[in-house]
């Protein structure tokens, strides 16, 4: 049974580690403070009838993040992809950007492999669910998750090459 105590028992043992794992996920330090809180906010709402425990915590946390990132809208994961620091709006940042832009279009249209491409295109450009993707290309689930995670490692790399 997970009583008021346990919880903030649970809150002092585990908050730092739940927190970094989110912001390593989110690389936004007040949505992974957010997510952290609503896991707990979740705890207390929720009567459970075992004991909740450190794992069941971080697993909580990642898959909140999951969630997060997936239903993220392109120009968010973009942005966040690209680099936080490009926020400033002068004319030279607003250049950068628009290359910068051009230059991922490229990498996913043209370096990526044939079905990477194809998936990371459904997702970021016609904005369609994990499911849907899987469904139109006769592929799990799990293949689109492993497709995008896979495009997105080279598109890192290319972009600070």
């Amino acid at each position: 049974m997970t009583d008021r105590k346990h919880i903030e028992r649970l809150f002092r043992e585990n908050y730092s580690a739940m927190y970094r794992l989110a912001a390593i996920l989110l690389k936004d330090d007040a949505s992974a403070r957010d997510v952290v809180h609503d896991v707990f906010a979740v705890l207390l709402r929720t009567e459970m009838e075992t004991e909740v425990g450190a794992g069941y915590l971080m697993r909580a946390v990642r898959n909140r993040c999951l969630n997060l990132l997936r239903d993220m809208p392109l120009t968010t994961g973009v942005e966040r992809l690209i680099n936080a620091d490009m926020i400033a709006a002068d004319e030279d940042d607003v250049l950068n950007r628009e290359e910068s832009l051009t230059r991922l279009s490229k990498i996913i249209r043209e370096e990526l492999p044939p079905q990477c491409s194809r998936v990371m295109l459904m997702r970021y450009e016609d904005g369609m669910q994990y499911q849907q993707i899987a469904e139109q290309l006769g592929i799990s689930k799990v293949a689109v998750y492993k497709h995008l995670k896979n495009g997105l490692d080279i598109i890192r790399r290319k972009l600070t090459e």
